[in-house]
């Protein structure tokens, strides 16, 4: 460093400082800006794909629950332990392509309480051979809430809508009113009359494929005592749309191979499962 002296001798400066000249600060700032917008683009890209996973998860778990709930509850259907000869025999009652009315012998359900829940009271009694008991008739469908969403619904003859079945087990709900123009597929804004539905999941398609006692399959049987087994197609949709992804290319065939399933255009995520279930009941 040179120190430099005026004539007079009276003013003495440095020639040169310690510190970072305009240009050095520039290109700091410059470079300082180009890590701090790569790390927030690493921050934001790991945010979202946190999301993503989230409503995959959420989707998955949903989906999962739905389809073990049907599963569980469709192999009860015709359940006689008591091999009842009369004629208020469990059976299957009405089947389309997303809705099926079922009867099985439980006898001793507690009150209001979903088929998840089913359990024996303290005092209940084993299968007595008829279906006039609470929870002994159940129904799964698809209907639209008051928001306009899908569901896969339920409703049994518990009353779980708060008003009593009689105290017989008598059903509250309207089979008819599921399918009145009877072409296999349930009326978006069915109620079964008075009684509402417990929702269980969002769906956004279900199908019920059924095969008979002759092998043949099909969507509506005509008569569903001569039903065996089912497969079951369920897509669902996730609550939160994911902004980065496009469903404009999706697309989902069913078990019967009808559709495909398409036409969404949305950012939302779907899935499609496919179960089988054996109605272990039936036909005995």
């Amino acid at each position: 460093m040179n120190l430099i002296m005026s004539e007079n001798r009276k003013t003495r400066y440095f020639a040169s400082r310690a510190g970072f000249s305009l240009v050095e600060v520039l290109v700091t700032l410059a470079l300082t800006g180009i890590i701090m917008s790569a790390v927030y683009a690493v921050y934001i890209a790991s945010l979202q794909t946190g999301v993503s996973e989230e409503n995959r998860v959420d989707l998955q778990q949903s989906q999962r629950f739905a389809m073990d709930l049907l599963m569980s509850q469709l192999r009860h259907a015709g359940y006689d332990k008591t091999d009842s000869s009369s004629a208020n025999v469990p059976t299957i009652h009405a089947a389309g392509q997303d809705y099926i009315y079922f009867s099985a012998d439980y006898s001793g359900c507690d009150q209001n309480v979903s088929p998840s829940t089913c359990t024996k009271s303290a005092t209940g009694l084993f299968p007595d051979g008829d279906i006039n008991d609470p929870g002994e008739h159940i129904v799964f469908c698809v209907f639209t809430d008051a928001n306009g969403v899908k569901q896969l619904g339920f409703t049994n003859s518990d009353g779980i809508d708060g008003s009593p079945d009689s105290g017989n087990g008598t059903p509250d709900f309207v089979v008819g009113d599921i399918d009145t123009n009877n072409d296999g597929l349930a009326d978006p804004g069915h109620s079964h009359g008075s009684v509402n539905h417990q929702a269980i999941a969002p769906v956004e398609e279900l199908e019920f494929y059924y095969n008979l006692s002759s092998g043949a399959p099909t969507v509506f049987p005509a008569d569903p005592e001569l039903i065996r087994s089912v497969q079951i197609s369920l897509l669902t949709r996730g609550e939160k749309e994911d902004k980065r992804y496009v469903s404009n290319s999706d697309s989902f065939t069913p078990a019967s191979g009808a559709g495909p399933w398409t036409g969404y255009s949305d950012g939302f995520r779907r899935r499609l499962m496919i179960v089988e279930v054996n109605f272990r009941n039936m036909g005995l």
